[in-house]
């Protein structure tokens, strides 16, 4: 994460507004036209942190939307302290036991959310409320679902990729972990509204080697599961994916939707 911020932040300024909260609704409402979100807790607490980060919004501009998931960050894995209510005026020092100098960076100059609800403890049924705004139980998702599960999404689910690509017509590519189904090409996430992804679909557990030589999908072509550097670390593996994406859509027209699952 702090690699990607660091290498992200050389070509990106990012800006934080709260006039999303004032200016947003008109974009919003035309977006979930016609949808049912039943989740709606979850789900605007997703727009909303989305929005913030977005100073286009604020000029009526459909936003660049860059979308982070740690997987398994601990309540105390970061430089800071959850509960500490103002880190403004806190320096990062050299001596704090862990060291993200780029999350820090981002969660003293931005906005932080510490108060945050998720439908799930566990993984796979929290990423179907993140994407779907829909309750998990609703699709029979209430567990991690293993690999081998045939399991998923029921194809066609709307989700936030869906709705910013066909009503917005945002560029939209999911990176890294997915967990919702891999057993079968339907449940990849090029059926729920990413044009293109490449999804984390093995992990080797030889000890000396973890997160390393993973084995990687493009789109939904499980045929085709592959490695893409034997010799570089998942979390690279997919930074440079991420960055060459953003390069790639930055320097088109349309506005993208980068969902990066680490």
């Amino acid at each position: 994460m702090s690699v990607f911020g660091t290498r992200l932040a050389r070509k990106h300024k990012l800006h934080w507004s709260l006039e999303f909260t004032r200016r947003a609704g008109p974009f919003l409402a035309t977006l979930f036209k016609g949808q049912r979100i039943f989740c709606c807790q979850y789900f605007c607490q997703l727009l909303l942190c989305i929005g913030v980060c977005c100073a286009q919004l604020a000029q009526a501009q459909a936003p660049n939307i860059i979308f982070i998931v740690l997987d398994d960050q601990g309540v105390g894995e970061q430089q800071w302290y959850p509960t500490e209510s103002d880190i403004s005026l806190r320096t990062a020092g050299v001596n704090d036991p862990i060291q993200t100098p780029t999350i820090f960076r981002l969660a003293q100059e931005g906005v932080r959310f510490t108060n945050y609800y998720s439908p799930a403890p566990l993984c796979s049924p929290a990423r179907v409320g993140i994407l779907t705004g829909r309750y998990p139980h609703e699709f029979g998702i209430t567990s991690a679902l293993p690999h081998y599960s045939e399991r998923g999404l029921p194809p066609g689910t709307s989700t936030i990729a869906s709705l910013l690509q066909q009503t917005a017509g945002y560029k939209t590519k999911h990176i890294g972990k997915w967990h919702i189904g891999s057993a079968k090409p339907e449940h990849f996430p090029t059926n729920f509204g990413f044009d293109s992804s490449l999804v984390t679909y093995s992990y080797p557990t030889t000890w000396g080697y973890r997160y390393k030589g993973n084995t990687f999908v493009t789109d939904n072509d499980l045929a085709g599961a592959h490695v893409v550097d034997a010799n570089k670390h998942l979390a690279e593996v997919l930074t440079d994916s991420a960055i060459d994406f953003i390069e790639e859509a930055g320097a088109g027209s349309q506005p993208y939707f980068l969902n990066l699952w680490y």
